[in-house]
């Protein structure tokens, strides 16, 4: 398990877990222009809106917001990304404020040119983003930006996987 999930199961539970589930989920940024508003809107690949927030909001939760790393720290993690990716090229790693040895890491790909890692040199991936064209959008997806955001102009649009632990922890003979 990663660092930051052992930290708490230590600091929160005597013993080790039962059981453990990683789970990836799957949802799209998409920014979107509303003529004189502009929203990030989170949905679902089944078309659902999870979260709107207004995209001044989101742009300080801009990975490239975050400060610059250290050479030696982009140089650990060039070695782990290629354990992920064809032929990475590294544009930029910015450290995680949120957590300790977290960077976010930009890079292009063989097949992609806009990719955001949330990782860390130990070779853990937290979350990923990747910068998505309107023909890879699901088509529920794309059908409800049609019918719920009449008359609005998608920007740029992420394809965003968090990855999550499910964590069975029984208490006494509960």
């Amino acid at each position: 398990l990663p660092r930051p999930v052992t930290g708490v199961l230590e600091g929160m539970f005597n013993g080790k877990p039962e059981n453990v589930q990683k789970y990836e989920q799957t949802t799209y940024l998409v920014n979107a222009d509303f003529g004189n508003k502009s929203y990030q809107l989170r949905m679902n690949a089944v078309g659902r809106l999870i979260d709107a927030t207004p995209l001044s909001e989101a742009k300080k939760e801009d990975p490239s917001q975050y400060p610059r790393a250290s050479r030696d720290d982009e140089q650990a993690l060039q070695a782990r990304l290629k354990d992920y990716f064809e032929s990475p090229k590294v544009k930029a790693v910015h450290r995680y404020p949120e957590a300790e040895g977290y960077f976010w890491v930009n890079v292009s790909t063989a097949t992609e040119d806009d990719v955001w890692v949330l990782m860390d040199t130990k070779r853990e991936v937290a979350q990923y983003r990747t910068r998505v064209q309107n023909n890879e959008v699901p088509q529920p997806v794309t059908q409800a930006m049609r019918e719920f955001f009449k008359g609005a102009k998608a920007d740029a649009i992420y394809r965003d996987n968090v990855i999550q632990y499910n964590i069975l922890q029984p208490v006494r003979d509960e």
